[in-house]
């Protein structure tokens, strides 16, 4: 089943991802390979993760964010505490420093690991849909480090003491800007919700184009 989609509300990047998914998931029918259920959109139940969400089964969700982002994302330190906050001139508080559009994403992700939602039925995945990992989430944090903190995450056996214990700087500016950015807790909450996480590199339009075009033959 396809629920409809808002697709004039959807940017062309947007629609050739859906295009791509849906031309998989007619292929995967056809051929009588396990297909899923349903693919829409503004459901799921996570924030800023339901524009795009692909139901495989009735205990499998999967949650799509997608970017078609040109530019680093944002440039500012890993540490939100080393960011200087807006001083108004009248002399009230400062406001402050504004989350960008992954500081978002990841939130979202904080507050329902706080909240236990990936302790229960249905199982999620969340594929994080981007152009290049070369973008820079915060000052010397790429899309590629995360990437590889994710895939980090996923090995079987790693542990949250082994991942504090990693000295290397990508690492720690990560874990800088999942606490303090993000709200993430610590190690155990970053582990157990990044393996969920895939960071998919797909290319620019004319990519996705010639994907379809290959799937549906």
């Amino acid at each position: 089943m396809i629920r409809r989609f808002r697709l004039e509300q959807k940017s062309h990047y947007e629609r050739l991802v859906i295009a791509q998914r849906l031309s998989d998931m007619l292929d995967k029918f056809l051929s009588g390979s396990p297909a899923p259920l349903e693919i829409g959109a503004e459901q799921g139940g996570i924030e800023e993760w339901d524009d795009v969400v692909i139901v495989h089964t009735s205990e499998s969700y999967e949650h799509l964010q997608i970017k078609r982002q040109t530019t680093d994302f944002d440039t500012r330190d890993s540490d939100k505490a080393k960011v200087k906050v807006k001083a108004p001139k009248n002399g009230t508080p400062g406001t402050p420093p504004a989350d960008y559009v992954l500081d978002t994403a990841f939130s979202s992700l904080a507050r329902h690991a706080d909240l236990g939602t990936f302790d229960a039925l249905p199982h999620r995945r969340f594929h994080l849909t981007l152009l290049g990992a070369h973008l820079k989430i915060k000052d010397d944090l790429t899309v590629n480090h995360l990437d590889e903190l994710c895939t980090l995450c996923r090995q079987d056996g790693i542990k949250p003491d082994e991942l504090a214990k990693r000295e290397d700087g990508p690492t720690k500016r990560a874990y800088l800007w999942l606490t303090t950015w993000c709200g993430f807790k610590d190690w155990d909450q970053i582990r157990d919700t990044l393996r969920r996480v895939t960071i998919v590199c797909i290319g620019n339009d004319a990519a996705l184009k010639q994907r379809c075009t290959e799937s549906l033959g």
